[in-house]
């Protein structure tokens, strides 16, 4: 396997305008998410290993197909995010993590990782 897809889930479903007040929006937003990225882990197939992390304990999130979910349970998901960038570039591995969370995304450069938004994976999930 030469390349890993780290997917910061909650960030992507909520997006900018995230309000939770709308509990319902963002559970649409996040099957949309999981049935995106399933079709990308699809398309990888053994090539890559698609892994989407959501904040907080385990829930329904929708059908993952081949890729991998993680929640973070009382920790955070960006947290959980950053250690598997460093050891996936431990390994001298390729490594892209798709956030549009600044912080999220300045650490995961630092570490030497490829950082996409929202746009570019809808662009490599097919749409």
């Amino acid at each position: 396997m030469s390349r890993h897809y780290l997917v910061d889930g909650t960030n992507l479903a909520r997006g900018a305008d995230y309000d939770p007040r709308f509990p319902a929006m963002e559970q649409a937003r996040t099957e949309e998410l999981m049935e995106r990225v399933s079709r990308l882990a699809e398309r990888l197939g053994a090539r890559a290993e698609v892994e989407i992390y959501f904040d907080g304990p385990a829930r329904p999130v929708g059908e993952a197909g081949q890729a991998l979910v993680r929640f973070s349970h009382e920790g955070s998901a960006d947290d959980m995010i950053e250690g598997k960038v460093r050891f996936i570039r431990s390994r001298g591995l390729g490594v892209v993590v798709a956030t549009e969370d600044g912080g999220l995304r300045r650490s995961a450069l630092a570490e030497g990782a490829r950082v996409i938004g929202r746009g570019e994976l809808w662009r490599l999930c097919g749409g």
